[in-house]
């Protein structure tokens, strides 16, 4: 941990005691004037730091990337060194691919790589070389930046399939059968087990729209198309997915999970919620998944600033959240971390702003990884490439009894 994340985390504690004094003083009826603006401010500067220390852990995640080596620098490697992978061969004909302008012919080699490991259907208008599958390093990257928009990618459990066919993902709810003890010679009962399966139909097409990247900019040796590129279209197809994964009707796109869980608490009011709303939520959900590793919170930022405002009442001013003071480790609410996704609904009349649950139940489809087309002729009267990535995913929540939301009063 950097001296800086050290000492934010320092801070965030420090105001933490302080939100906690305005807390007790709210509640003993002895408030200041000056306490909400001082509270307001405490509260903005928390999330400035919690952003500050997400950049900074992001900023560790990507090293390992940025500190790989170029393809220049794998060109010049001595003839007796270490031999070229067939992962690297194909990175680096992709890169020249990626980066070739109108008047660029690839060489034959570079061409029969790209075929051999798999080309896309044409798509729309791109050039004679259509699209190809982009190299594993590029999609880690690619998975990466879509993770850090909303959380559904972080959240859920991850399927990888050769195709983007149809297939059934077999289901079991066994939290009602338990074994037993026998005696000797005491033939043993059947605890049958119900089996079905969730069915997922062909993988939607997700489009990161088209990106122009002008030629100075390839040329940069600084800045790597392959990083840029994965950054871009991460970003926007990250967004897109996201609202998907979490609130997609299900007709024309993924079932989001909202969708498929069922109201575990409904609030009394329409505008607000209390520690005693979110403790039956969480206990609407079974025990057996409430110990998954994978058993989260999830709500927006504007629900998160009303959580910190609440106290576990009846003279403990304790607050149910709870900033983490260690590195890598997560803040809580009643002792289970959560994740922020802004795609969730606000507290509002009829709204679902707070879930909770295992959301290693949401399985989320990826198809044959992705795919990066590319167009030299459509723009080279402004000096510049296009640029597409396409991505063939779907989501379901295989399992209705493991995630349970909050429903505000109508």
């Amino acid at each position: 941990m950097s001296k800086e994340t050290k000492a934010w985390r320092e801070e965030k504690a420090n105001l933490l005691t302080e939100m906690k004094a305005i807390q007790a003083r709210a509640e003993a009826g002895k408030s200041d004037p000056l306490d909400d603006q001082q509270w307001d401010n405490l509260e903005s500067r928390e999330a400035e730091l919690s952003k500050l220390i997400a950049r900074s852990e992001r900023v560790a995640n990507l090293q390992a990337s940025l500190d790989a080596p170029t393809e220049e620098q794998r060109n010049d490697r001595q003839a007796d060194g270490p031999p070229v992978t067939k992962e690297e061969e194909y990175r680096g004909a992709f890169y020249r691919w990626a980066t070739a302008r109108k008047e660029t012919r690839l060489a034959e080699s570079d061409i029969a790589l790209l075929e051999k490991r798999g080309t896309s259907t044409q798509i729309g208008s791109t050039d004679n070389l259509g699209g190809y599958l982009v190299p594993d390093g590029f999609s880690g990257e690619l998975e990466k930046y879509m993770a850090l928009y909303g959380g559904m990618m972080e959240a859920a459990r991850i399927r990888y399939t050769a195709t983007g066919n149809p297939f059934p993902w077999p289901t079991v709810n066994d939290t009602s059968n338990k074994g037993a003890i026998i005696t000797q010679g005491t033939g043993g009962t059947v605890g049958d087990v119900t089996l079905a399966e969730v069915a997922f139909p062909m993988a939607y097409t997700f489009y990161s729209k088209i990106m122009k990247v002008s030629w100075e900019l390839l040329q940069d040796e600084v800045i790597g198309v392959e990083g840029l590129l994965s950054e871009l279209a991460g970003e926007r197809i990250g967004r897109i997915a996201n609202e998907y994964f979490t609130t997609g009707d299900n007709s024309g796109k993924p079932q989001g999970f909202i969708t498929g869980a069922s109201s575990g608490k409904t609030a009394a009011s329409a505008t607000a919620f209390t520690r005693v709303e979110l403790v039956d939520l969480m206990h609407s959900v079974n025990p057996a998944y409430r110990n998954s590793p994978k058993c989260y919170w999830m709500f927006n930022d504007s629900t998160l600033a009303a959580i910190k405002k609440l106290a576990f009442g009846s003279g403990d001013d304790r607050p149910l959240w709870l900033p983490s003071m260690r590195d890598g480790a997560p803040d809580t609410l009643e002792g289970k971390p959560y994740i922020v996704n802004e795609d969730m609904a606000s507290v509002a009349s009829g709204a679902k702003p707070i879930a909770f649950g295992d959301f290693s139940k949401y399985i989320i489809r990826i198809a044959k990884g992705y795919t990066l087309t590319s167009t030299r002729e459509r723009y080279w009267d402004e000096r510049a490439n296009g640029y597409a990535v396409y991505a063939r995913m779907d989501g379901r929540l295989v399992n209705t009894s493991a995630i349970k939301y909050l429903t505000m009063a109508s």
